[in-house]
């Protein structure tokens, strides 16, 4: 239906295609805001008559309103009718703690819940900074938001990083605001493909030579070195590495059988690897003493407590074995370096390695584990014999 244009702390009731009501109005600063409306209890109105009385206690509101002179005072007394729209009256403090108790929140995994969490605490952190006097969550408004995401964007990160950060903002708001979502306007950022480099058989020889000295420290250098290899001759990701179980490794039949932690809640299908000499080898003697449950147990305790400890130290690996990891961004925007090198490159080096050798790219993605279900079904054909020969085809490092 055709809006008119209203005058200030007027507006019009109107049906949503959802069968909620809602009021648009324009504010006493000029704006034009839409609000879908809500009984005391936060029970949206789906009743005319209902949604009538409603309106008129707003427009008696804003009338008594339209003498306030400041900002400020405008603010507070808004923040006051706004109750009757939405309840979100709510310490920032409890933002969290209601998103997890929400039942129409994603069923998300621990990972990605944490993932969640950490924008929810990196937006909270900037908020006490700059802007101390808001405690409450009915004060975060669509300036605030975008605020914060021209503060966030300007710290130099990458438009993939930007993009995360505010669609877990955006998701968090919308669960517990529905339309009164501050970020919901936010743009995210064209990403610039960013992929890390596979190693030369010179990089990785500088590598391993360099763990190998005996004056090179590093923590728990022997399961380190070990899992580098994981990755490496396996094509899997760091964290599968790292928490690899020994229920996942079949010394009989030289093979690795697991599911990829990254996409096992979407994906659960178990990816079948055949076993390298190098790794059948160190593993078969390992197995005949661990009674652990992790291949690589300090690695796997480590990497619960802190995963980035893991990379961080693979990073410094890398550099003191000659190889430059980053280089600057040609983004006037950014101040951080781009990344080329790090600890997920083992895992391009098995995909380059295994392509230069000539295996067939559907034979490497059923190893490495492909997330998307039409190219899952293109290779489950292909034959353990076919994985095992590309394994062998794998130069020694």
């Amino acid at each position: 239906m055709t809006q008119k244009r209203r005058t200030k702390g007027s507006g019009c009731l109107f049906k949503k295609s959802n069968g909620r009501y809602a009021y648009r109005y324009v504010d006493f600063q000029g704006t034009t805001k839409t609000q879908t409306l809500c009984t005391p209890d936060g029970t949206p109105v789906t009743n005319y008559e209902i949604a009538l009385q409603v309106v008129n206690e707003l427009q008696q509101q804003f009338h008594e309103a339209a003498s306030i002179s400041t900002k400020t005072e405008y603010l507070a007394k808004v923040a006051e009718y706004k109750k009757l729209i939405c309840v979100n009256d709510f310490k920032i403090s409890e933002l969290w703690e209601r998103y997890l108790n929400s039942a129409s929140r994603p069923d998300s995994g621990d990972t990605t819940l944490e993932f969640y969490h950490k924008a929810e605490r990196l937006f909270q952190r900037w908020l006490t900074s700059t802007h101390p006097e808001i405690n409450l969550v009915r004060h975060i408004d669509s300036e605030i938001a975008n605020e914060f995401a021209i503060y966030y964007w300007r710290s130099g990160i990458s438009e993939r990083t930007y993009n995360a950060r505010v669609n877990s903002l955006k998701l968090i708001f919308k669960t517990l605001l529905k339309d009164d979502n501050p970020f919901v306007d936010i743009r995210i950022k064209t990403e610039q493909q960013q992929s890390r480099k596979a190693f030369t058989a010179e990089q990785l020889q500088a590598i391993f030579a360099k763990i190998d000295e005996p004056s090179y420290h590093m923590l728990h250098k022997d399961q380190m070195k070990l899992m580098l290899q994981i990755m490496l001759y396996t094509g899997c990701r760091g964290e599968d590495a790292c928490l690899m179980q020994w229920s996942s490794v079949d010394i009989a039949a030289h093979e690795f059988v697991f599911t990829p932690l990254k996409t096992a809640r979407k994906h659960p299908e178990p990816v079948h690897i055949p076993m390298a000499n190098v790794l059948f080898q160190q593993l078969s003697r390992l197995a005949e003493h661990s009674t652990a449950e992790y291949v690589l147990p300090e690695v796997a305790e480590r990497y619960k407590r802190n995963p980035s400890g893991i990379s961080v130290d693979v990073s410094k690996l890398l550099v003191a074995a000659g190889i430059k990891t980053s280089k600057s961004k040609n983004h006037l925007h950014r101040q951080r370096a781009v990344v080329e090198y790090s600890m997920h490159s083992f895992r391009h080096t098995f995909c380059s390695m295994a392509a230069n050798a000539g295996i067939d790219l559907h034979v490497i993605q059923s190893m490495v584990g492909h997330t998307q279900t039409v190219m899952t079904e293109h290779y489950t054909h292909y034959s353990f014999d076919a994985k095992r020969k590309a394994i062998e085809s794998l130069p020694y490092i």
